[in-house]
């Protein structure tokens, strides 16, 4: 009889080791969940993340599994025929979807009445910021469009047609600052022929004088005539003549040089180059024809005379004291010559 109640024991014993083990299975159960998987599919319920383990499956096979497993459908299929070779670990829904799906395939997950478009892992995704929060004592102003919208449906003060076309309504405009009106203006002939420029007319402000020069003879003028426009005034030396025109006062009107019209150059074959002088020549000077009034015109020789390179009253004045003067002639006569070109 002692030894019933020594087996007891034991029992109890061993049973409730059984129920400690039983109880840790349990628990290690519930704090370790099984990953939900198919055939070639399997997602992690912890992680919400899939793996995928497919040699040589149809790609229609594999998109149902996933439908049965994530409750989502992909659209488009394309080729759900194609056998595909697929396996990766840890990757989202957008990211699996893209591996099933041929390259180039812009599909759209169904998750039940949502839809949603996956995008590939490299696209680039818009970030998000935390929500703005306003300073310390300052308030959040509201939205303008949800405001007047607001305001809008709580007085609903809106204006009725007729006030509208009365408001728009043309009104009658007079006065002594007012145009008149399109209708009682005067309508004018329609012309059809193409538009002609209009002549322009170009004041002859310059005169043209020619000087003819002969060896041991002062130059004598030989033409004049008038030239549309004005000639730029002379500021560097281009020869070794100078020509002034001076008023009756005195004054420097106007100045400017030219080359030696007898000077001759010559250039050889063999490269020598040689100056002689002829018997006559001719030069031209242009001179304003507003300076020709009670005027004279002088001509100066400053060959043996070097001039600066750029001319100015001081430089004029003396090579006028220092030069040779070759020619004074009035404008008076000047004058007289371009009335009788004008009478020709």
């Amino acid at each position: 009889m002692r030894r019933y109640p020594q087996l007891l024991v034991s029992a109890v014993v061993v049973l409730g080791a059984l129920g400690a083990i039983g109880a840790l299975d349990g628990c290690s159960a519930i704090l370790k969940p099984e990953p939900q998987d198919g055939r070639w599919i399997h997602r992690d319920a912890t992680t919400q993340r899939y793996s995928i383990d497919a040699p040589q499956v149809r790609r229609g096979a594999l998109l149902d599994e996933l439908k049965t497993i994530t409750q989502a459908e992909v659209r488009p299929q394309p080729d759900r025929g194609a056998l595909v070779t697929a396996k990766a670990n840890g990757l989202d829904l957008e990211a699996l979807v893209s591996l099933l799906l041929p390259a180039g395939t812009r599909p759209t997950i169904r998750h039940g009445a949502r839809d949603s478009v996956a995008v590939l892992p490299s696209a680039e995704q818009r970030k998000e910021g935390q929500p703005l929060r306003p300073a310390d004592g300052l308030a959040v102003k509201p939205d303008v469009a949800v405001e007047s919208q607001t305001a809008l449906t709580r007085t609903g003060t809106l204006k009725a047609a007729t006030e509208i076309s009365a408001a728009q309504a043309p009104r009658e405009i007079s006065g002594s600052r007012t145009k008149p009106q399109a209708a009682t203006l005067l309508r004018t002939g329609e012309n059809t022929a193409p538009k002609r420029p209009l002549p322009m007319r170009v004041e002859r402000a310059t005169v043209r004088l020619t000087l003819q020069f002969e060896e041991g003879v002062a130059p004598r003028l030989i033409d004049a005539q008038t030239l549309e426009g004005r000639a730029p005034a002379q500021r560097f030396v281009t020869g070794t003549f100078l020509y002034a025109v001076l008023a009756a006062d005195g004054r420097l009107l106007e100045f400017g040089t030219f080359q030696d019209p007898l000077l001759e150059h010559s250039y050889l074959a063999e490269g020598t180059h040689s100056v002689g002088r002829a018997k006559s020549g001719v030069a031209g000077i242009s001179i304003a024809r507003a300076n020709l009034s009670d005027a004279r015109l002088q001509i100066v020789d400053m060959t043996s005379m070097p001039l600066p390179r750029e001319l100015d009253e001081k430089v004029v004045r003396s090579a006028i004291e220092r030069g040779t003067i070759t020619l004074r002639l009035d404008t008076a006569t000047i004058l007289r010559r371009l009335d009788q070109e004008t009478k020709k």
